[in-house]
């Protein structure tokens, strides 16, 4: 029904080709991106609480210049995604997710949920019934990861730090752009990054692949935050020879 009970499959799976490097304009594995904008940011927040000012305005320059990257950001903006999932921890979930009715995911087997807050519910139902299988007061973590992974980013526009880029909202053909609703404070810029990829799923008693494709739009933040996350359980590969 969603990501974490895929459609069964086999677990001797072929091994997954492994995407070439490229610019920002066109496909890009997740490794390419260098240096980590996580990383930065951790430093960052280290030189500050160091008050070592110095260092911290580098770093801030060097993040600012690396969030510019637009495949660097999304790259982060995917990972973060997939480490929330993997650790069922619905705040992390919520930092990750934009603002507003453009929200939409559509989980392996349903219809798709639209809205930041019906989005985030849906993830704390999964999370919770990963809880459950747990166990009270075990830590949990799904068994999920992102292969074959694929990133799209050009280029951010030069302005799209200091204006706010507003389209229709959510009509009958389902955008999912910026919304331009009253009733959302979605702070998004129009740049928007594109990720598929393969996610491979055990969950005990369900495993399986879930192709999936995640949309990320550039805040006027800087940072990359989900507006579409859709999975589609796939067939098992065949067994090798």
């Amino acid at each position: 029904m969603v990501s974490a009970s895929a459609a069964k499959g086999d677990n001797d799976e072929q091994d997954e080709q492994q995407p070439s490097a490229s610019s920002s304009s066109s496909p890009s594995s997740s490794s390419d991106a260098s240096p980590d904008v996580a990383t930065l940011r951790a430093k960052l927040d280290a030189a500050i609480d160091a008050e070592d000012y110095a260092l911290a305005a580098s770093l801030r320059d060097a993040l600012r210049a690396l969030e510019d990257d637009a495949v660097a950001g999304v790259t982060e903006a995917n990972a973060r995604f997939y480490a929330a999932f993997r650790a069922a921890d619905i705040d992390v979930m919520a930092s990750c997710l934009g603002f507003g009715d453009n929200v939409t995911v559509i989980h392996p087997g349903c219809n798709a949920i639209r809205g930041r807050e019906a989005v985030l519910e849906s993830w704390r139902v999964i999370f919770s019934g990963a809880t459950r299988a747990a166990g009270r007061g075990a830590a949990v973590a799904l068994d999920i990861e992102a292969v074959d992974v694929q990133v799209y980013a050009p280029p951010a526009p030069k302005d799209s730090d200091s204006s706010e880029y507003s389209s229709p909202s959510n009509s009958e053909n389902g955008s999912i752009g910026s919304s331009s609703s009253s009733s959302n404070n979605s702070k998004g810029t129009g740049a928007l990054g594109v990720v598929t990829c393969v996610e491979r799923v055990d969950g005990g008693d369900s495993t399986g692949r879930v192709v999936a494709t995640n949309v990320f739009e550039r805040g006027s933040d800087g940072r990359y935050r989900m507006i579409l996350h859709h999975g589609s359980s796939a067939p098992p590969l065949r067994r090798k020879a």
